[in-house]
This record gives structure tokens, sequence and C-alpha cells, in this order.
């Protein structure tokens, strides 16, 4: 019986028999310890007014989580959850609206555009060129809807496709440029520059984005060692502790136990053959979306859709989704430190079992 909460993983992976041990004990280095402190006496009312008691702050229970291929990292405290954090008087609604009139609102008045032409879909949905562009191809798709969060599930997956039929249009012209990417960064804690909703696509030559590029280099090195498919040892490996969910034979949804930051989650779909951006595939990440929006009351995320090149030489690889949680539109605190940018070791405080018990509905 799989005991939900990740600071019961070591239990959990110790109950696991047969070729899901294996897995665990091949791909991640799991430790636990205990990071004790004393509280003095002046501290102790606020102690429990804040924590709920001293004991859990004296004796704190920390979970270390390494993947000894991808060297992702992650620790969890669930202490951390419960600590105060600065708050700002923002009206995100105010905010929102007060930036209504913006370029992206007239597009084809104020944005510049690529040399294939504009795309436009039904939805509302229109492309645009990137004018501080982070490759040779880098393009946008703007939204219909000025505030991202009020974007259905069909129009986000209307705008996903039309991603796509950039990224084809733009390779049919240079087959060079072979290495797709997309991405989309909503609101300000996530980076992005301009309110209203957007997508960016990316296509680059010689070899994939750098964090791609490992990824595939790990999981070659693991097929090297084991004879076995990365990926999906990785589901088979999540499902076993309750953080995966099959949704077809060819699609998983899995909340990683090393995830880059809070609330992280994947959707991933692989075929024997070359996957492809389906309509199907574009819906089921556009109705991720929305559930973090609705059901986890996501306000800012980092939405990224890793494609494998476009001629097919990767064999195997699959189409990976990952949407993670920036935080509160109303903090006033960074989520990324010194851990998370110069020790690539994530430090977080969301369970993974919470977020999978209301996303997993695609």
């Amino acid at each position: 019986m799989v005991k939900k909460g990740i600071m019961h993983i070591e239990e959990n992976v110790k109950r696991l028999r047969g070729i899901n041990r294996e897995i665990f004990k091949e791909v991640y280095t799991i430790s636990t310890g205990s990071g004790r402190l004393i509280i003095p006496e002046a501290m102790i009312a606020w102690v429990k007014q804040t924590f709920g008691t001293t004991r859990i702050v004296e004796n704190q229970k920390i979970v270390k989580i390494m993947n000894n291929y991808t060297y992702e990292g992650a620790i969890f405290n669930e202490l951390r959850a419960k600590r105060p954090v600065q708050s700002v008087k923002t009206d995100v609604s105010k905010t929102i609206k007060s930036s209504i009139g913006d370029s992206f609102c007239v597009p084809e008045q104020k944005t510049p555009y690529d040399p294939i032409g504009r795309l436009k879909n039904r939805f509302g949905g229109i492309t645009a060129s990137n004018i501080s562009k982070y490759d040779e191809y880098h393009g946008l798709v703007i939204f219909k809807e000025h505030n991202p969060l009020e974007a259905s599930a069909m129009s986000i997956a209307s705008y996903i496709l039309l991603a796509k039929e950039w990224i084809e249009k733009n390779h049919k012209k240079d087959k060079e440029a072979k290495y797709p990417f997309i991405m989309w960064n909503c609101l300000w804690r996530s980076g992005a520059s301009i309110i209203h909703g957007h997508l960016q696509m990316l296509l680059t030559r010689n070899h994939h984005y750098a964090g791609i590029q490992l990824l595939r280099e790990a999981a070659q090195r693991y097929h090297r060692k084991t004879k076995r498919d990365y990926f999906k040892d990785i589901i088979k490996a999540h499902e076993a502790i309750g953080l995966a969910k099959r949704i077809d034979k060819e699609t998983a949804l899995i909340t990683p136990i090393t995830p880059a930051k809070e609330k992280e989650s994947w959707i991933i779909y692989q075929k024997d053959k070359h996957p492809e951006l389906t309509e199907e595939l574009a819906m089921r990440i556009a109705k991720l979306v929305r559930n973090y929006i609705t059901k986890l009351g996501v306000e800012s995320f980092n939405l990224g859709i890793i494609l494998p090149p476009l001629d097919n030489s990767w064999k195997g690889f699959p189409i990976i989704a990952k949407i993670i949680d920036r935080g509160s539109l109303h903090s006033s605190t960074n989520d990324f430190g010194a851990m998370e940018v110069i020790a690539k070791h994530s430090i977080i405080s969301t369970d993974p079992y919470k977020v999978i018990e209301k996303i997993d509905k695609l």
C-alpha cells in the first residue's frame, strides 16, 4: 500500500519489488535526514502561531532526491509551505486590465512578422515575430484573450497547433533548422514581459537546446547500461509509487520526484515511431493548463513542450510537456535562488501527491 506523501517516499520505495525496485535503485538516490534547531523562549509563541507546534520546527524531516542520470535534484521539507512569505498589495485584475491596448491587442499593426508571413486560426490566434530574438527562428502566437488565464482549453489547444504550423513552415523553408521548442511564460512571475496571452516557438540548428540535449544523452546512457527505455521506466517508477497515471497506451501524466520547482508535472507521449503533436495531445496539454488554473489556483507558470527533431533522427524520444507553477502574483519573494540557479538543486515545498490528485482528469 503506497503512503500518500513525498515524505514517505523512502518507505514506499523499500516496499517495491522486482523491476520497479530495480529502476528506483538505478535511477534515483533517495536520502532522509533531520534538520534540528533550538528555539529561544522569546520565539516560542510566534513559532506556535506560525507552524502550529514547536516540535516539527525543532526536528524537521528533510528528503533529498537525485536523478543519477540527469542530475536533477530536489529537496523536500513540508515545513517550507508554512513559512511566512512577504507579499505586496497587487490588484491583479486591475493590473491586467490596465495593460489592455498594448501592441499585442493590435498585432497586425504593432508587431513584426516572419518571412513566412502571418498565420491565423479561427480561435483568434495570430503569429508574430519576436522583436528581440533568442534564436534565428523565434516567433509568437498571440492569443485573442488579453488575460491569458481566461483562455479556454479549446483556445489553448488551437494556439499550440498554430505554433506547430509555424514550426513546420519554417522547417520546410530551412531543413537544417530541425530542433523545435514551444513555450509559454504566463504573466509576470514567469518571466513574461508582456501581459497579453502569448506562446513562443523556436527552431534551431546544429543541436537541440541544452536541457533537451542533456535529457536525450541521459536516456542514451541509461539504455546502454540497462538495455531498457529510460522514459518508459521513469513512468513505471512513478506509477509504482502513485505519482503517475496512464492516460492511454502511449500517454502518461506524472508529477516528478525531482521537480525543477513547485507543482511540476509532465505529460509524456511516446510512440515507437516519431511522435506527432496531434490535436488530441494539444487538447490534453491545454486541459492540464486549465486544471492548474482552476483546480490548483495557479496564476503564473512556465509551460514547455519538448519536441524531438523534425528529421525523425531521435528514435524513441517522446514529446514531453512540462508545466511549473511560478508562485503567487502577490508574492515579493523570488522562487528561484542560489540553490536552484547555481547548486542546481531545487527546494520544494509542495507535495507532488497533492498535485496529481487534482490534475489527473485530462
